[in-house]
């Protein structure tokens, strides 16, 4: 299983997010998450372009891109008013299910290097689950904890036959009040399949390095510690002064989507030099 060891890299590993960008670059604004072949196809050509130090399959787009496209699944998220009903009903959808596991292992079979599989947290999917429903965001300790039981379950089912992955990066909702280190011990679920998995797992933050909880074993938040990725938003990339990687193992550069070629290109040779 291809490990992802920044500290056995020469400088600083970039992990780029570059899906926004690519989206419009290289697919005429529309990613075909819902074509398999198109769709790793375009990962593939995308990947080769931004040189990513690790393949990354981002959940939430193609979670979005699924429920648009299959509007019986949204109004059977909606058909029961508990605040787990949405979530339940989206991770229980086998179509999802085989489809996101073939992506996986297609990827799998063609990717040398470490493959991560990015999702939201238990928290953000709840969330977003809600939000694809139609519903206001309800969430609370109950709910998280069951979220993160369901999440663990359907991260089984999506990563056997050939799917496995290397890292797991969950994404935490950036607008949630609730970011600290007692909010994250609910994810435990979530952990224990990491760890019984034998994945990496990381916590893409939209604050400050939390402590190592379970299985964690990076950040990616505005002011790593050491071992924890750096995160350059967007609005920054292109900005000459964002190549300072400080005490942080590696740099996770978010692509802005309208940025310009050959400018995206030179900011993320700086990065790596």
């Amino acid at each position: 299983m291809p490990r992802f060891e920044p500290s056995k890299a020469p400088s600083p590993p970039v992990w780029v997010d570059g899906t926004a960008y690519a989206t419009r670059l290289l697919a005429g604004g529309t990613a075909p998450w819902l074509d398999v072949d198109a769709c790793l196809a375009w990962l593939r050509k995308s990947q080769g372009l931004l040189q990513s130090a690790v393949q990354t399959l981002p959940a939430e787009p193609l979670i979005r891109a699924w429920v648009a496209a299959h509007p019986d699944l949204a109004e059977a998220m909606d058909a029961k008013r508990r605040s787990i009903v949405p979530l339940k009903t989206l991770l229980g959808d086998e179509a999802l299910r085989s489809h996101l596991q073939t992506l996986l292992a297609a990827l799998r079979s063609g990717t040398q290097g470490p493959l991560a599989l990015r999702c939201p947290s238990p928290r953000g999917l709840l969330r977003l689950s809600q939000a694809l429903a139609g519903r206001d965001p309800e969430v609370d300790d109950d709910s998280v904890d069951s979220a993160a039981m369901y999440l663990a379950d359907w991260l089984r089912a999506i990563t056997a036959d050939g799917a496995d992955i290397d890292v797991l990066m969950l994404d935490e909702p950036t607008s949630d009040p609730a970011n600290d280190d007692a909010a994250v011990a609910l994810y435990g679920a979530v952990f224990n399949v990491a760890e019984h998995q034998r994945w990496q797992l990381g916590l893409w933050w939209p604050g400050e390095a939390l402590g190592r909880q379970g299985a964690i074993a990076f950040h990616v938040c505005s002011n790593p510690q050491a071992g924890d990725g750096r995160c350059i938003p967007a609005e920054q990339l292109l900005d000459s002064d964002a190549a300072q990687a400080g005490n942080a193992a590696f740099l996770a550069a978010v692509v802005p989507a309208d940025g310009d070629p050959e400018a995206v290109l030179a900011a993320l040779d700086r990065l790596r030099a």
